[in-house]
């Protein structure tokens, strides 16, 4: 059973779950909703946990973890790669720069 006690913990708990689904749109709206949404999952101290989750469990939109859907996939699809090239010295997966998820490891 997942332990999912750390929602209970999350920035976002008590914020309007709309903020967190941009309608798709690029007008400045849509722009100042997806800002503010990341704004708060990163000041949340389980901002890790929720992009994990949301990357298990996949989320076909909004915002978790402070990544939008489109940013997810993103990333999902980089540590792919790293999962089917190696270095050339050792074989060891190349892990992208940029951001990663809690508990994975590039021996993962």
């Amino acid at each position: 059973m997942t332990n999912v006690y750390w929602r209970d913990r999350a920035a976002c708990r008590n914020e309007d779950p709309d903020l967190f689904f941009p309608d798709g749109t690029k007008d400045a709206m849509s722009k100042w909703q997806l800002a503010t949404a990341k704004s708060v999952c990163a000041r949340c101290p389980v901002a890790n946990e929720c992009l994990a989750d949301a990357i298990t469990h996949p989320k076909h939109w909004g915002v978790f973890g402070g990544l939008d859907a489109d940013e997810r996939r993103a990333m999902v699809r980089a540590h792919e790669r790293t999962l089917t090239n190696t270095d050339s010295d050792g074989g060891q997966p190349r892990m992208p720069a940029g951001p990663r998820l809690a508990g994975v490891s590039p021996s993962t």
